[in-house]
């Protein structure tokens, strides 16, 4: 499949995502995330938002392993650390945050 239309599937799948969180249904917007990762598994974007939906899932643990593989791609990347930060709270590693 063409990288371009590869894009525009996995866009509507976190699309699908961002909607299902203002429904605060964290389940399905997992589910949609992880199809628009499929398609873009690099995506810092798509990370971050996963991330986001394990923080509403409360599962830090996940969130953590999100915005870590989102910082080898963009080290400086502020949603990433901010979440690092919040994610390493949350799991009680506060020395580390």
């Amino acid at each position: 499949m063409p990288t371009k239309t590869r894009g525009l599937v996995a866009r509507y799948h976190a699309q699908q995502a961002i909607n299902s969180v203002r429904r605060r249904d964290f389940d399905d917007a997992l589910k949609s995330v992880n199809r628009a990762l499929e398609w873009s598994p690099q995506s810092v974007p798509f990370l971050i938002l996963r991330a986001h939906v394990q923080t509403g899932r409360k599962d830090f643990a996940a969130v953590l392993a999100d915005v870590e593989k989102a910082l080898e791609v963009k080290p400086n990347d502020t949603d990433a650390q901010h979440l690092r930060s919040l994610a390493l709270h949350y799991l009680q590693r506060h020395r580390e945050a």
